[in-house]
C-alpha cells in the first residue's frame, strides 16, 4: 500500500520511506511498485449545515461527503469532480481504495499524536516545502485547508490572525464563541519560534511535531468512512449491490 498526498507534487509514503516528487518522476520512479493507493488531496470546501440543506450545498460540478456533528447538523466537505477525477485518472491502473480530504487525514494525525483537545482549537500550519498549508480543527469540526506560497513570516502571522477571525465569525454559537483558545502546531520549528517573536501566541500554545508530511502518517494509521470516489464507481458498486441482493433473495427463494 502506498500513502499518498497528490497535488501538484507528490508526497509519498512508500514502504515507510517518505519523498517528494513531481507527478512525471513519480510515474517513471514509482508508479510500476504500486499495488494501491491511499490518497489525500489539499483543494476542497467546508460546510456546517443542518440536514434539510444537505443536498442543496454544493453545485452539481461536486462530489460531496458529509459526517454528523450533532443533531440535525452535518460537515459536509465538497470537492470538484475535475480533481478527483485528475487523481484517479493519475493512478489507473492502480486502484485507489481511499482517497479523503486533507483536513480529514489530517486530524487522524492529529488524534493520532494526542494533540486534539476539548478546550482549544488546533491552528496547524504544515510546512510541505513547496508551499505551506493552513487548517484549523476543533474536535471533530474542521476548516478547508487554505494554502500559503509565500514563507515570509509577517505575512503568515497575518494568514493566521485572519484565518482565526473568520473562523470564530463562522462558529454558530455567536458571543460565546469568541472565548475559544488557539494553539499552534507545526513541522517547522523555526516558523514556530518566529510566532512567538512576533507575539502570536505564547511558548506554551505552540506545540511542534516531527514529521514531513503528518497526513501521510494519519493516511497509515486511521480507517476513513470517506472516500471521493468517482460518480461511474459509486454508480457501478450500486449496481452491483442491486444484483448480489437480486441473486441472494433468488436463492433464499429456491431452497
Amino acid at each position: 500500500m502506498v500513502h499518498v498526498l497528490f497535488d501538484d507534487w507528490l508526497y509519498l509514503d512508500i514502504e515507510g520511506r517518505p519523498t517528494v516528487c513531481g507527478q512525471e518522476e513519480t510515474t517513471r520512479l514509482y508508479k510500476s511498485r504500486m499495488k494501491s493507493v491511499r490518497a489525500a488531496f489539499i483543494d476542497c470546501t467546508v460546510k456546517h449545515i443542518t440536514e434539510p440543506l444537505l443536498e442543496s450545498a454544493f453545485t452539481s460540478d461536486h462530489i460531496v461527503q458529509h459526517e454528523r456533528m450533532g443533531p440535525n447538523v452535518y460537515q459536509v466537505i465538497g470537492a470538484l469532480k475535475t480533481d478527483i477525477e485528475r487523481v484517479h485518472r493519475y493512478f489507473k491502473p492502480v486502484p485507489v481504495v481511499s482517497l479523503v480530504p486533507y483536513p480529514v487525514a489530517l486530524r487522524a494525525f492529529l488524534n493520532g499524536r494526542g494533540l486534539l483537545f476539548k478546550d482549544k482549537a488546533v491552528i496547524f500550519l504544515d510546512d510541505l516545502k513547496t508551499q505551506a498549508v493552513l487548517t484549523i480543527i476543533e474536535g471533530a469540526r474542521l476548516t478547508a485547508p487554505r494554502r500559503i506560497s509565500m514563507r515570509d513570516v509577517a505575512y503568515m502571522v497575518s494568514e493566521i490572525q485572519r484565518h482565526q477571525k473568520n473562523y470564530i465569525s463562522q462558529k454558530e454559537e455567536g458571543a460565546a464563541s469568541r472565548d475559544i483558545a488557539f494553539i499552534i502546531v507545526s513541522n517547522n520549528h523555526e516558523w514556530l519560534t518566529a510566532f512567538c517573536d512576533h507575539g502570536l501566541l505564547t511558548k506554551e500554545d505552540i506545540i511542534h511535531v516531527d514529521h514531513s508530511c503528518p497526513v501521510l502518517e494519519g493516511l497509515k494509521n486511521a480507517k476513513f468512512a470517506m472516500h471521493f470516489a468517482l460518480p461511474e464507481d459509486i454508480l457501478k458498486q450500486k449496481r452491483r449491490k442491486t444484483v448480489r441482493g437480486i441473486l441472494k433473495a433468488a436463492t433464499v427463494s429456491m431452497a
